[in-house]
């Protein structure tokens, strides 16, 4: 996909040519740029998860990106379009431990139209409904 060559041989490539590929794709799908100015000027709210049993992705990474985004738009700026939560025993999407069983869309829906922000949740775990866990959003 990033190389846009269905004869691509993983095996046998030039890095010059592969590494003008990577970063080329990693403009589009980069994760960490901060620019979200065009995405609040629509209205954007943004919820974003991370799992601290991720083995994909961790939490140290989102953290430092979350940093950015403070960086770049000040507290009380950022507070009005996004909120960050870490929940413990979840994974990618998926959890050995705990798998999150909450509506965001609901939440994001009621936060668009009434202007009220999250702030702490309790979330339920699917794999033990018993189970279920309040989490705040990082500051």
């Amino acid at each position: 996909v990033v190389m846009r060559d269905p004869e691509f041989d993983a095996w046998n490539y030039d890095l010059t040519v592969m590494e003008e590929k990577l970063v080329e794709a990693s403009k589009l799908i980069d994760a960490y740029g901060v620019m979200l100015d065009e995405f609040k000027a629509h209205g954007g709210k943004l919820i974003l998860i991370q799992g601290f049993c991720d083995e994909l992705v961790t939490p140290y990474g989102t953290d430092q990106y979350f940093d950015k985004i403070t960086q770049h738009y000040g507290t009380e700026e950022r507070d009005s379009f996004m909120r960050y939560y870490r929940i413990p025993g979840y994974g990618h999407g998926v959890g050995r431990v705990f798998m999150i069983d909450r509506d965001f869309i609901e939440i994001l829906d009621k936060w668009i139209e009434s202007d009220e922000a999250p702030e702490g949740m309790t979330i339920p775990n699917m794999l033990d409904p018993t189970i279920t866990q309040t989490v705040e959003p990082v500051r």
